[in-house]
């Protein structure tokens, strides 16, 4: 039967992708069968789905495509990325996210990320190290970086002498330092703590800018060996690894996220 989808226009170009994914989802999901034709600019589908139907599998049925982007910063599986989509989509018991949920657990298992629980002596040996590779202008704002944090880590260990923050991970410092009753603290102390905090962040954005930059290759081959097969066919359409082991981003991947 044929419906037509008014929703659904050859312009503006993310309406006309929206048309594709509806191609696409249904014929892999639900009919593979399908047709699609431009009707006066709108998507005309040929299915065995009558509208009902179609409305009915997006809202009930529809399997989302587990896109993940591991190689990439703010993709969720880095210290301090904006985590609300990922969280929401772990705590999602229904089948219909089951292979994004097994999906986005794989790839926070990869040892190729950076570590999660690394600590802030670890991570400043890490960026010195670097720091000595690099000349110029960026060797100093590195040198700065590194200088400027372990400053306010000194200035912080003066006030908590019981307290290991050297050797601590960068989220268990500040699980530490938070849960202090606030009535104990004085205008300098949350001064340095408020110091202290925006230095550690600095770091470890460089710590993560690093890591992803030296392991985006190995990040992207991890992807495509363990992750599932719908995942692969869009990595492939985002990025390819060139014949000297080099990641390549398609000229056209900004479409494909």
């Amino acid at each position: 039967m044929q419906t037509l989808l008014n929703g659904c226009s050859v312009e503006p170009f993310s309406s006309y992708l929206k048309s594709l994914a509806i191609l696409r989802l249904v014929g892999e999901q639900k009919d593979p069968d399908i047709k699609g034709v431009w009707v006066g600019g709108k998507l005309e589908i040929q299915s065995v789905l009558n509208r009902e139907e179609i409305i009915n599998f997006f809202m009930e049925e529809y399997s989302p495509t587990p896109i993940v982007s591991p190689w990439t910063g703010g993709s969720g599986f880095y210290q301090g990325d904006n985590m609300i989509g990922i969280d929401a989509i772990i705590k999602d018991n229904s089948a219909r996210f089951q292979l994004y949920r097994e999906t986005i657990k794989k790839v926070q298992g990869f040892s190729e990320l950076s570590d999660p629980a690394i600590s802030i002596g670890n991570l400043l040996g890490i960026l010195n190290k670097e720091a000595e590779n690099k000349r110029g202008n960026q060797k100093d704002k590195l040198s700065k970086l590194i200088s400027d944090t372990e400053k306010s880590l000194s200035t912080m260990n003066n006030f908590f002498i019981n307290i290991d923050l050297h050797n601590d991970a960068i989220i268990r410092a500040k699980e530490q330092i938070t849960d202090l009753n606030k009535s104990d603290q004085t205008p300098e102390l949350k001064n340095a703590r408020k110091e202290f905090f925006k230095q550690l962040k600095l770091a470890n954005t460089e710590y993560n800018k690093l890591n992803r930059t030296n392991g985006k290759t190995a990040i992207i081959r991890a992807c495509r060996n363990r992750l599932d097969q719908a995942v692969v066919e869009w990595i492939d359409a985002a990025v390819l690894i060139d014949a000297k082991g080099e990641q390549k981003f398609r000229q056209y991947s900004e479409v494909v996220g």
